[in-house]
């Protein structure tokens, strides 16, 4: 059987994210050039929960955030272009 409250009528918390990005190219020679890059996710770190417990049937649980997204992201990475 089927209910009367509207699809999406609980929404789960909002999401704060910051991502940022650093890149430096150095000419090694004439032709030649290093690229370093560095990024970020989530840079401040901000807890991110995910959706609620929409499952009426979960008792005490039930409308609750338990879990978070990835916390704070970081990758590195290299290029050398010839």
């Amino acid at each position: 059987m089927t209910g009367n409250v509207k699809q999406f009528a609980i929404s789960g918390p909002g999401q704060i994210n910051t991502d940022a990005g650093v890149e430096k190219d150095t000419k090694v020679k004439e032709g030649m050039s290093f690229n370093v890059r560095i990024e970020m996710f989530n840079v401040f770190n901000h807890a991110n929960f995910t959706n609620v417990n929409g499952n009426a049937n979960s008792g005490a649980q039930f409308g609750t955030a338990t879990n978070t997204a990835a916390g704070r992201i970081g990758q590195l990475s290299g290029k050398f272009i010839f």
